[in-house]
């Protein structure tokens, strides 16, 4: 059920943010400063989802002039909306 709710929002063009988190422990601030996400995940082992975000992204009014200009010309658009 989650994943077809969350294939619906994306197939209606909404941005989806996962926001996770893990425990990372026995690193000093100066270890933490060195190391890059990749690593600091790694050393948590696994993350737990924590949430989810839906973000919508609508078109301006003016952006459908700028759209139909882009179109007229050949523009290739890889949005749904255009």
């Amino acid at each position: 059920m989650k994943l077809q709710v969350l294939a619906q929002y994306a197939g209606q063009s909404f941005r989806l943010l996962a926001v996770a988190g893990g425990t990372l422990s026995h690193v000093s601030p100066a270890e933490l400063a060195g190391m890059d996400q990749q690593q600091a995940e790694a050393r948590c082992g696994p993350l737990d989802l924590l949430g989810l975000q839906v973000l919508s992204n609508r078109l301006r009014p003016s952006s459908q002039e700028t759209i139909t200009h882009l179109r007229d010309r050949s523009a290739i658009c890889a949005f749904p909306y255009c």
